[in-house]
């Protein structure tokens, strides 16, 4: 007996498929539901085959489904399923989950097939990897507390007799994912050629298995002293003043990280000033090419001795100036010196900040003017021969009167 699984449900085909649309409609009405030719409104289920739905163009009835499926006032949401779910609904006589044939279903579980079977290729090309190299599903470059990778390349030029070859350590020090935390030390050996491309050529890896970090540091240090010919501590320092047989490390610059243990005694600025005299002393003794950043360095450095040394001369050149343009400025000279004061209004101006004149040309100085000028003196050190020595009770002539007369020479 033939169930009414269909009951309520409306189907529409896509397009073309394995049945035809005749036996379509009659196991449909068998089942209690309704086919449609027509794309309505009240269409339940589109069945389409996978061809049809992977197409880049879509036929205009997936489309319009696909729709009306983002459409929230939409109610009746219709589901995309494949035609074999309408097929072994019939056949087993019972309504299977559409679930299992919706595509975007089918397609999630194609794409978590796809990403097990890469994660267990990448697994065993890693166990591959792990028995000449490291195994990166058990370990990753060690970074220490000053967040230093110690991964680090050192660099060297030499020719041969078929031309320049460069050459290219690449240092690790490894640290295992699982805890406590082991350590394995190991280095890459690459050449490049006038073609311009890195070739593999060795591997060093000083350890058969993991351990604990000082030891597997330490080879990690000895293998940079032997290849550099300077401690790892020293890295900064003496950067770039190796022989040319040597290899070369550059630290970072620009403010990353370069890790701790630098020259015992010295902070990482003053291993960089030190670095760059003795950089600069190799160029000037055996005419060594300086790196890009030192250049740019000296030359900032250079141009800007050059502006302050021309602002200070532009200063002194003003006060100067000055002082030459107040020395020649002509004050009378008290011509009654042991005259006493006349009355109380010379008395008073004799006692204050201020000495007036009766002409009208005569300046009028206080005590306060009269500081700042010597002051500015004093810092030019541009004082006259022939002026006075002023000693701090002697300041202000106490015998002067007030006079047409007065110089600069009286005070």
């Amino acid at each position: 007996m033939v169930a009414g699984i269909f009951k309520n449900r409306v189907l529409a085909a896509a397009g073309k498929n394995d049945h035809e649309v005749e036996k379509l409609q009659t196991w449909t009405q068998m089942r209690k539901g309704r086919f449609s030719l027509d794309m309505d409104d009240s269409v339940t289920h589109l069945l389409c085959t996978e061809e049809q739905f992977k197409h880049k163009n879509k036929n205009k009835r997936i489309q319009e489904a696909m729709q009306r499926n983002k459409d929230k006032e939409k109610k009746i949401k219709i589901k995309i399923v494949h035609v074999d779910w309408f097929t072994f609904s019939c056949t087993r006589n019972k309504k299977l989950r559409e679930c299992d044939y919706d595509f975007k279903a089918i397609k999630r579980r194609e794409l978590i097939k796809s990403r097990k079977q890469k994660e267990e290729e990448a697994r065993i090309r890693n166990s591959l990897l792990g028995q000449d190299w490291i195994n990166p599903d058990l370990y990753h470059v060690f970074t220490d507390k000053y967040h230093f990778r110690y991964e680090i390349q050192l660099f060297r030029n030499t020719e041969d007799e078929y031309g320049a070859v460069n050459e290219k350590y690449e240092l690790y020090l490894f640290e295992s994912h699982a805890k406590p935390h082991l350590y394995w030390f190991g280095a890459k050996l690459y050449q490049k050629k006038d073609d311009g491309v890195w070739r593999f050529r060795a591997i060093e890896r000083t350890s058969t298995t993991c351990g604990v970090f000082k030891p597997e540091f330490e080879h990690f240090k000895n293998f940079f002293l032997f290849k550099t010919k300077h401690r790892w501590c020293d890295r900064v320092l003496k950067a770039g003043t190796g022989e040319k047989t040597d290899f070369s490390y550059t630290p970072p610059t620009r403010g990353k990280p370069v890790g701790g243990r630098l020259t015992p005694g010295l902070s990482y600025d003053e291993c960089v000033k030190r670095n760059i005299e003795t950089r600069l002393l190799f160029a000037e003794l055996f005419g060594d090419e300086l790196p890009a950043n030192i250049q740019i360095d000296v030359a900032m450095t250079e141009l800007l001795d050059e502006v302050i040394d021309k602002a200070c001369a532009a200063h002194c050149e003003g006060l100067r100036d000055a002082f030459h343009e107040m020395w020649a400025t002509e004050m009378p000279a008290p011509a009654l010196r042991e005259t006493p004061i006349e009355n109380a209004d010379a008395e008073d101006e004799a006692s204050g900040n201020t000495i007036s004149a009766p002409s009208d040309s005569m300046p009028q100085l206080s005590i306060e003017d009269v500081d700042e000028r010597l002051g500015s003196m004093q810092d030019c050190e541009m004082e006259d021969a022939t002026a006075p020595s002023l000693d701090n009770d002697e300041w202000w002539p106490t015998t002067a009167a007030v006079s047409e007369d007065l110089t600069m020479q009286d005070w």
